[in-house]
């Protein structure tokens, strides 16, 4: 017996050890959900904020705490959803990598992971210094030379300043163009024909500002509907761009085990592509009727811009705050004017639905933004974007 306990722990010992996953951290359960499934058969995240907590205002306990603190990789929503994670996020070591999937964060692309401490120092120092050349070289009339800080603010690293070489690629169709016409007012004594080519090259030169602004925003791929709204991960394209990312960010993390994290993000994506779809068959009927949809707190938006709906107005803010009598009284009017569907949440105040709607024709239907009621892990993310698709539809049965 003795002899057959010896070989087995010979034969446990011999086995090969699959290589440890990275500590992966993750505010939310939507969020956490998709690195879920990417981290499928390797690991699990932490979820930092469980149960009914609402993650606008709570506050870590002491374990989650810890678990943020020693983590390798943070993943959340940014900190106009999480406020109780700005000052733990800023405080973390140097070699922790924190990928914010909701909007930008100290001056880094919004959906690139970064290291803080020295190097996020250092990146915002270069990035100030970029911009400071390129400033002095607009002032001088270098704009060649504006261009070449560009591109090395390009090779730097620094993202935001690779938007501003667009700008300036695009600036660059004119600006010979308004250079000749300024030497040939000069030439000529200013005469009043010159003269208003030099009004013509400064409005080419502000019509070039405007198409470079737009240049710009169109560089944003993961661009939000409205600056500040956080609730990203209801709009599925969104979030299946948001997949490589994800993946990319555990990749470098854990290195051993990235070609299973490259595995599940592919099928993943897959799933999303095929979930867009089906939200926009269960969103046709709304789409059509045009039937605006009010919101208690406005959560929802990222969802509806995504499959073309009618927003009407909202009572809170995207961080819960408002909730004045003004408010409440612009919504009541809001819904007389153009009777709709009123989406609540599950936390919403009974009284103030009930002023609300009194005296009107409002369908009200309920949905949690962070499927709070929806096991956490994989899967719980489309289970909650189908649910929200099924309430859209519930919307225009009773309208």
């Amino acid at each position: 017996m003795l002899r057959r306990s010896l070989f087995a722990a010979l034969l446990l010992t011999a086995s090969p050890v699959a290589a440890s996953a990275a500590d992966v951290v993750v505010s939310i359960r939507p969020l956490h959900s998709l690195v879920s499934s990417i981290m499928k058969g390797v690991g699990e995240p932490t979820l930092l904020f469980e149960g009914q907590t609402d993650p606008h205002t709570a506050q870590l306990t002491p374990s989650r705490a810890r678990s943020l603190s020693s983590a390798d990789l943070v993943v959340w929503a940014g900190p106009d959803m999480s406020t109780g994670l700005i000052k733990p996020i800023e405080s973390l070591a140097s070699g922790t990598t924190v990928l914010n999937l909701a909007g930008e964060e100290d001056g880094h692309d919004d959906h690139s992971g970064h290291d803080h401490g020295a190097e996020k120092k250092e990146a915002k120092a270069d990035d100030h210094d970029d911009h400071d050349h390129a400033k002095e070289a607009k002032a001088d009339g270098h704009d060649h030379d504006d261009h070449d800080h560009a591109k090395d603010a390009k090779a730097d690293g620094q993202e935001h300043d690779a938007h501003d070489q667009a700008k300036e690629a695009k600036a660059d169709e004119h600006d010979h163009d308004d250079h000749d016409h300024a030497k040939e007012a000069k030439a000529d004594g200013h005469d009043h024909d010159d003269h208003d080519h030099a009004k013509e090259a400064k409005a080419d030169d502000h019509d070039d500002h405007n198409h470079a602004k737009e240049a710009k925003a169109d560089d944003h791929d993961h661009a939000h509907a409205h600056e500040g709204d956080p609730h990203v991960w209801l709009d599925p394209h969104e979030m299946e761009e948001a997949v490589g990312t994800i993946a990319a960010a555990l990749s470098k993390a854990d290195p051993d085990n990235a070609a299973t994290y490259e595995a599940n993000a592919k099928a993943l994506s897959d799933s999303l592509e095929a979930l867009e779809e089906e939200l926009r068959g269960k969103t046709a009927a709304i789409r059509d009727s045009q039937t605006p949809i009010y919101q208690i707190h406005d959560a929802a938006t990222h969802f509806m811009e995504h499959y073309e709906l009618v927003k009407g107005a909202t009572l809170l803010g995207f961080s819960t705050e408002g909730g004045s009598a003004k408010a409440m009284s612009e919504l009541r009017e809001a819904l007389a004017a153009k009777p709709g569907c009123l989406l609540i949440e599950p936390g919403s105040k009974a009284s103030q639905v009930a002023t609300l709607t009194e005296g009107r024709t409002t369908k009200v239907v309920t949905f949690d933004p962070l499927g709070r009621d929806i096991e956490a892990g994989p899967g719980q993310y489309e289970a909650l974007l189908r649910s929200l698709g099924d309430v859209m539809a519930e919307c225009v049965e009773s309208s």
